[in-house]
């Protein structure tokens, strides 16, 4: 039988990030017998949480999935909602939208049974909207990306409503452009409610620069792009995104070796938040950038940082770059002709129809 002093022992490790300890103990503990069933579903569960902390999303699956049958069956409601959000995230992590709705709809089937777990209902809509996305079914996210942010709203949750808002944008962008004007309206009003967090004034210049950046207005986008940056705000993620923005609109202006200089932030910054999807999209724009540029391009860049003191190498693909070296490319940077920026207008959106 589980002492009570185990299971939370078992538990502050998770949570301290002592991931092989944990999950070392908790096999440990599962080999032995004589455990009730209730004991052997928070087992798994945290079998499960020590694989995914420590990056074996995929073998955390087995683990997740028996606590969350020994949790239905035994009627534990508030540990079943807390399995399938889980479960779900799981899911999510390696790409597998269609079983993430799978594990994240079964938690509204018990949805009246909840006491705890009840708290969770945003986070669920959250990742049902990430799965939407995932697949581009953007109609389908915006709804459950609405219903995540008011609950988010509704609880406080402002670090959670703020990568809600951004998801919300990007679908609305992609399928429902018409919407965004008015969806920025009242992410200002948003911001305005919460002028003292520096992440929601980022995330705001941030989505009217991502506006800017569809409709062609690049410079614009980059001058709110800057000004996200110099907020100051402490988000990786959120950072990631104001990096890529400057990277994106600095593309379109042929500034190549400023934006290929953007992107390797956004990578370093996706690196350190052990992010690595979001890694893979900076290094995928950079490997964009230096297909153009060529060779000349990174040895600008290289000989720019190191006049800082700042080796780059260990974050610049060194496949690409001997290819590119041995093609010997030298490609002239192309693009819109930088002219003077314009005066900067304030902060409302534009109306629809304006230039694409």
């Amino acid at each position: 039988m589980l002492s009570p002093e185990a299971l939370y022992y078992l538990i502050e490790l998770v949570e301290t990030g002592q991931h092989q300890k944990a999950l070392d103990l908790a096999e440990q503990l599962l080999q032995r017998s004589g455990h009730r069933p209730e004991d052997l579903a928070h087992l798994h569960r945290l079998v499960a949480c020590a694989r995914f902390n420590a990056g074996d999303a995929v073998g955390a699956l087995p683990a997740w999935r028996s606590a969350l049958h020994l949790a239905r069956d035994l009627g534990l409601w508030d540990l079943v909602g807390t399995l399938c959000l889980e479960l779900g995230q799981c899911h999510l992590s390696i790409r597998e939208p269609r079983e993430a709705r799978r594990a994240l709809s079964t938690y509204f089937l018990y949805e009246h049974r909840y006491r705890e777990a009840a708290r969770f209902q945003p986070r669920v809509w959250a990742n049902l909207g990430a799965a939407w996305q995932m697949e581009s079914h953007h109609s389908q996210a915006i709804p459950a990306f609405r219903r995540a942010l008011s609950g988010f709203l509704r609880q406080g949750e402002i670090g959670f409503a703020c990568q809600t808002w951004h998801q919300l944008l990007l679908s609305a962008r992609a399928a429902a452009p018409r919407e965004v004007p008015g969806l920025l309206r009242l992410l200002k009003r948003f911001a305005q409610a919460h002028r003292e967090r520096p992440e929601v004034v980022a995330l705001y210049l941030l989505e009217q620069g991502l506006w800017a950046l569809d409709r062609g207005r690049y410079w614009r986008a980059t001058s709110l792009g800057l000004r996200a940056r110099e907020v100051g705000q402490k988000e990786p993620w959120l950072s990631f995104e104001v990096h890529m923005l400057l990277a994106r609109a600095s593309q379109a202006l042929g500034l190549l070796e400023d934006a290929l200089g953007f992107a390797l932030s956004a990578r370093v910054l996706a690196l350190g938040a052990q992010q690595y999807d979001l890694e893979f999209e900076a290094a995928y724009l950079m490997c964009e950038l230096i297909r153009v540029g060529g060779r000349e391009l990174v040895q600008a860049l290289d000989r720019s940082y190191l006049a800082q003191g700042i080796n780059i190498g260990p974050y610049l693909s060194p496949s690409l770059l001997a290819r590119e070296a041995a093609a010997g490319r030298e490609s002239e940077p192309s693009g819109v002709e930088p002219g003077p920026e314009p005066e900067f207008p304030g902060e409302d959106p534009e109306t629809p129809g304006a230039r694409r």
